[in-house]
């Protein structure tokens, strides 16, 4: 007993050798999406995946480990050697898992570790094209007339897309009447189909249907108006609210990674960025790029254990 304890003491603390740091990266470095391949995830990575093999000089192995809201693959990467081979890309909603899941495998806070910003996708507040509601203020208002009846559509208890419109109905004393589902396509089908008012998602499945006409953004939940729908006013313009929320994707390593292995893949990272071709693919796609440092992302992630922390709560909202 004391001599495995003894071996995998030595093992820990012989991946974080100055001269392991040194040397990095000296081998193929595996990056798990945890989420099904063909995915948003996926297709950011494999739209940077040749850049960063330029950057650090070795082939990047992009694993996929999906299941349990991503939970898996987080959890495998929480517990990898933190030797920089083994990264996670995943959202800074993940900052908020210790509140959404009652049994969380891992911590996102203390076991994993910040490397830096990938790409964010703004979220849109859509209703019906033939919707009677032309605007924000419209929404708010027959809510407070119809406390609870007023129906948004998410894509399940405890995704972004139930807890952005209960933040907004937070923000402005109103209450909402939540209709979830299993995934985004069927409630932007039943927003299509006019049996919801509306629903806040990301740019993804709505910009298309918004060019066809056959829905209707009133209001982006970003700080600032987003490239995507530049005529499109911000939550906190029309004053409902002092909103800055949007799907931001990151990467990540397990805690006590080395600082000049976790400095010299954020470098990377950001220069892979800064390319040209993957500004383009990020921009078709409808992501905008998200340059930021191990510190910055590592706010991130607080502000999201944060401001959901009590939304959370007050939902009672605990997915086994």
């Amino acid at each position: 007993m004391m001599f495995r304890f003894i071996c995998a003491f030595a093992g820990i603390f012989g991946s974080l050798s100055p001269s392991a740091a040194q040397d990095y990266p000296s081998r193929p470095v595996t990056i798990v999406t945890p989420f099904q391949a063909g995915g948003p995830v996926d297709f950011l990575m494999r739209a940077i995946q040749p850049r960063m093999e330029e950057a650090l000089s070795q082939p990047l192995v992009l694993e996929s480990r999906p299941g349990a809201t991503g939970n898996i693959g987080g959890a495998y990467v929480a517990k990898a050697a933190p030797d920089g081979y083994t990264l996670l890309v995943q959202a800074t909603i993940l900052g908020a898992f210790p509140h959404i899941f009652r049994r969380l495998p891992y911590d996102p806070l203390k076991d994993l570790t910040a490397v830096g910003g990938i790409a964010e996708s703004a979220n849109a507040c859509v209703v019906n094209s033939n919707s009677k509601f032309n605007s924000l203020a419209d929404l708010i208002n027959e809510a407070k007339s119809r406390p609870g009846e007023v129906r948004y559509g998410s894509s399940g208890v405890g995704a972004p897309s139930h807890l952005l419109v209960e933040m907004l109905g937070r923000l402005n004393n109103v209450k909402f009447a939540h209709v979830p589902y299993k995934g985004a396509a069927p409630a932007m089908n039943d927003l299509l189909g006019g049996f919801i008012e509306f629903t806040c998602t990301t740019f993804s499945p709505s910009v298309p249907l918004i060019n066809e006409g056959k829905l209707r953004a009133v209001a982006v939940t970003t700080e600032k108006r987003s490239p995507g729908l530049p005529n499109v006013p911000t939550v906190r313009e029309l004053g409902f609210g002092n909103m800055d929320e949007a799907l931001r994707y990151i990467l990540m390593a397990p805690a006590n990674t080395p600082k000049p292995i976790i400095d010299r893949v954020s470098t990377s990272l950001a220069k892979s960025l800064s390319e040209s071709d993957v500004k383009e693919r990020f921009g078709v796609a409808g992501y905008e790029i998200l340059i930021r440092s191990p510190s910055e992302v590592a706010s991130l992630m607080k502000y999201q254990y944060d401001v959901w922390g009590p939304i959370v709560r007050e939902l009672n909202i605990a997915i086994e």
